[in-house]
């Protein structure tokens, strides 16, 4: 994500300040108040104070920002989305909620048909050459050339246009979009509720509080309780990873495990994967072999593109919700050399715990040697452990047999899988589990 620069934004607003002096000084222009709040901005000169775009009491999770593949400059005026803003929230909540402007001024256009992909949307000019857009609208409440303040609703959140997305199914692609221009191109919305550099997947109140461990849900407002919510004290992700770390497009099975601490029932888990190149964010249930608190979630799949994705987890159950912080996951283009998984054998499937000894056996396909690592999650102390195979010759080349030994300290039900390596990419065994008493 591009980082904004406060003294560049700073040298901005001077200069915007001083060519507007200048000009009011030639002209000999005595404009009354509301003229001057029309022709600079709400904030009574320069670059208005933007505030975030929805009314107080609640977060909203940013889930796109600068330079996604959905957006970029299209070439004309108020059409470069390269400093663009999505939010969202989880699933169908987000649909129908109020939009407010980030900061006073006049309705410049009102779309209310497809408008280039923006769907029902509008665009308020705020003086001094800023103006703001509100895009994927279900509704708009607002007309042409109408005044409205930063606390005004404009509209309600859609997903008109061209959107995409499977977070809700009554209305995919569900999500506000916005953008901000000087003289028609793309300008950074910073600070926005006195925050610089916004984070994808954090979460954003109107007055400026950030949660980037999930959704802290709703707040009272200004006056009354303004702390964030509690999402349940004892309930937890706790550990979330993927293995392999990288691996090719089509080719490579990644393991993402999650470690979730939920005393009572059995939490729902859902794995999310943003994919730049789309723009949307898909979800996945995971799944588990736990039997009791803590949990091991896991969910195996490949991934289709050459791209840098990104990856998080969010747990829900009586006890309460959370979500683990965003990571990344650098997929190369596929590659037909890459080790691709066979067969596993584990015995015992059971035994007693800190005596029993268990083996695990896997084969592998491969055109060079791999390495191949057996990957053990421990629910009890929330931990993934690494313990490198024995790798020989299977003798069906290029087949490859590793194996490995040890006993298990904890009374519990591990999850294992296997991942290997070799000159080219890597590849993920099947999940299985194991009990020791």
């Amino acid at each position: 994500m591009q980082r904004s620069y406060p003294m560049l934004h700073l040298s901005r607003r001077i200069i915007t300040i001083l060519l507007t002096f200048l000009l009011v000084t030639l002209v000999g222009c005595q404009a009354d108040t509301t003229e001057g709040q029309q022709a600079l901005g709400a904030s009574g000169g320069g670059e208005p104070r933007l505030t975030l775009p929805f009314p107080s009491g609640e977060y909203w999770q940013l889930t796109q920002s600068y330079g996604g593949s959905s957006h970029q400059d299209w070439g004309h005026d108020y059409y470069d989305d390269r400093y663009a803003l999505d939010f969202a929230q989880v699933g169908c909540k987000p649909y129908g909620k109020d939009v407010t402007p980030m900061a006073a001024g006049q309705v410049r256009t009102v779309t209310t048909g497809y408008g280039g992909g923006y769907g029902k949307s509008v665009v308020v000019d705020h003086g001094g050459g800023y103006a703001s857009r509100y895009a994927h609208l279900s509704k708009v409440n607002v007309s042409s050339g109408q005044w409205v303040e930063a606390d005004d609703v404009i509209g309600e959140v859609g997903n008109t246009g061209n959107v995409r997305g499977t977070a809700c199914g009554d209305h995919p692609g569900t999500h506000l979009h916005v953008a901000y221009y000087y003289l028609g191109a793309a300008e950074e919305p910073e600070p926005l509720s006195g925050i610089y550099s916004l984070q994808t997947g954090c979460w954003y109140a109107r007055e400026g509080q950030e949660s980037c461990s999930g959704d802290p849900g709703s707040y009272g407002s200004p006056g009354g309780d303004s702390s964030p919510s509690s999402h349940g004290g004892d309930f937890e992700v706790t550990d979330v990873e993927v293995n392999p770390k990288y691996g090719a497009a089509t080719d490579t099975n990644f393991v993402w495990s999650a470690i979730v601490d939920s005393p009572g029932d059995k939490p729902d888990v859902t794995l999310w994967v943003h994919n730049p190149e789309h723009g949307v964010d898909y979800d996945f249930e995971m799944e588990t072999e736990s039997e009791e608190n803590p949990w091991v979630f896991t969910y195996r799949k490949t991934l289709s593109g050459a791209l840098d994705y990104s990856y998080w987890v969010e747990a829900e159950s009586s006890r309460g919700r959370d979500s683990s912080r965003h990571y990344g996951l650098d997929v190369d283009r596929s590659d037909n050399d890459a080790p691709w998984y066979y067969s596993f054998y584990n015995r015992p499937s059971d035994g007693a715990a800190g005596s029993k000894r268990f083996k695990w056996d896997v084969i592998f396909y491969s055109e060079d040697k791999p390495q191949l690592t057996l990957q053990i999650a421990n629910p009890s102390d929330g931990m993934v452990y690494d313990f490198p195979m024995t790798v020989r010759d299977y003798g069906y080349a290029p087949y490859w047999f590793g194996t490995y030994s040890k006993s298990l300290r904890d009374e519990t039900i591990y999850s294992y899988w296997v991942v290997a390596e070799n000159n080219d990419s890597t590849d993920a065994s099947t999940v299985y589990s194991v009990e020791a008493y």
